[in-house]
């Protein structure tokens, strides 16, 4: 049996031989996302200045499996970037195989003996015995609408109430348009005026604009609007990798929200993204009991519910040593958690 042996790259300055070796790793995956491919994890480390590690699987020479991970404070390392709206990540493999999804899991802790690492899996991921090496396993959820059939079963498949405020807005004369990069200072504005009143900052409008100007010609990028009078009253960026459509970003004004632009909007995203060939529109995730009505508003375009997993584990080394770091970086933190142990004790 050939004995898989691993590699680290900069994934933002690969030479044509590794570019292409990954390239067909994340196109024969059924397992790898929009999240997952060079041009999007180079965008995003460049433009962030992430740290990060890519280990590439080799065996014979070829490359069978790829994980690209961030290092963030304290030791925590990240895939994918979910604090930059990066929806999945962890290792992806050829054909999926478990063994090389496990080998590199492994590996990175090789490579980072002190960490804590967390890992979204992209959905459908088969389960994979990770808790035979530690990690803690959580479950999460993502709708996903299936783009096959007619248009009438497609609308169909909708909540009826769905149905009846795509209707209502068409009627009042709600339109969906692609639209262009000089929309976007607009449409940043409409999504800060979304995000910052829940406490969330939106990523920069730099950042938008370098996602349309660099993955926008691959066919990975669009970015639409939707119009009430001359009012833009909601606008969405949508990512494409193979035959899925992701629903990575969205905005509206809260004053036009009788109109139920965004549901139209969504609806009209999928349509378009039907006729180019997809086959599925990631909603990218549902948390119903801390997003209840985010939750709601996805799971009524009627897609499957499909689990995904959070994925868990503070390596020995990292138990040993951060205890450590916060007692000396920290001390009224340890105080405290003591004195809390303390009055647990005597009140039972």
């Amino acid at each position: 049996m050939s004995k898989t042996v691993f590699r680290r790259v900069d994934i933002t300055n690969l030479d044509s031989r590794d570019y292409e070796a990954i390239n067909h790793v994340v196109n024969n995956s059924k397992n790898s996302s929009v999240f997952h491919t060079v041009e999007w994890n180079s965008l995003l480390i460049r433009r962030f200045r992430l740290p990060h590690i890519t280990l590439l699987a080799c065996v014979n020479g070829a490359v069978t499996g790829i994980y690209t991970f961030h290092r963030l404070q304290g030791g925590t390392y990240n895939s994918p970037a979910i604090h930059l709206q990066s929806a999945y990540g962890g290792p992806i493999s050829l054909e999926d195989d478990p063994d090389t999804l496990m080998q590199l899991l492994q590996e990175a802790e090789r490579v980072a003996p002190i960490a804590y690492f967390q890992l979204w899996t992209p959905p459908l991921v088969q389960e994979l015995p990770v808790e035979q090496i530690g990690y803690a396993v959580e479950e999460m959820y993502t709708p996903i609408m299936r783009l096959d059939g007619s248009e009438e079963e497609r609308f169909s498949r909708l909540h009826k109430d769905k149905r009846y405020k795509i209707r209502r807005a068409q009627k009042l004369g709600v339109t969906v348009e692609e639209a262009q990069k000089e929309d976007l200072p607009t449409y940043h504005n409409l999504v800060a005026e979304t995000l910052i009143p829940a406490g969330v900052t939106p990523v920069p409008l730099d950042f938008l604009q370098a996602v349309l100007t660099e993955l926008g010609p691959l066919g990975k990028a669009r970015f639409f609007l939707a119009k009430f009078e001359q009012n833009v009253v909601s606008g969405t960026i949508i990512l494409y990798h193979r035959d899925t459509a992701y629903g990575w970003d969205i905005g509206w004004r809260r004053e036009f929200a009788n109109l139920s632009p965004n549901d139209l909007l969504t609806w009209e995203v999928t349509e378009r993204a039907c006729k180019d060939g997809c086959k599925n529109f990631d909603l990218l995730r549902i948390e119903p009991d801390r997003l209840p009505g985010i939750a709601k508003w996805k799971a009524t375009f009627g897609g499957d519910i499909v689990k995904c997993y959070l994925l868990r584990k503070a390596t020995k080394g990292y138990r040993l040593i951060h205890p450590l770091k916060v007692l000396l970086t920290n001390p009224a933190r340890v105080v405290r958690k003591i004195r809390s142990v303390f009055v647990r004790s005597a009140q039972s």
